[in-house]
């Protein structure tokens, strides 16, 4: 069993600081590209988002992902508000409510894991 530090503390801030910062600079990526969605029509709504992997197995034991959370609306987005997940779909402790984490539909998330551990 993996003794990395995901797997012992889900905080962010335990995550060692070249993972932070990439999960910072991340977090800017998604939240720009959230905002090119309403410009280009490519979203009704809160409808629709955008997430991106963060390849760091070799530094934490697992990658994670960056991704927009549910029911908040485009114009409300900051880098801060984007929230981070393993790929499995459990969100860390990242600074950002529980309750915004990802939709109810597990499958849903579980099929955009896949996609995305496909890379």
């Amino acid at each position: 069993m993996s003794t990395s530090p995901l797997i012992r503390s889900a905080r962010l801030a335990d995550l060692p600081a070249d993972v932070q910062e990439e999960v910072a600079a991340t977090r800017t990526i998604v939240a720009d590209l959230h905002a090119e969605l309403p410009r280009w029509e490519l979203v009704v709504w809160t409808a629709g988002n955008v997430s991106q992997r963060i390849r760091c197995a070799d530094r934490i034991g697992q990658d994670l992902f960056v991704i927009k959370p549910s029911g908040v609306s485009y114009d409300q987005l900051s880098p801060e508000a984007m929230v981070v997940c393993t790929l499995d779909g459990k969100k860390i402790d990242d600074g950002t409510p529980d309750i915004l984490a990802y939709p109810r539909d597990r499958a849903a998330y579980g099929r955009l894991c896949r996609l995305l551990s496909k890379g």
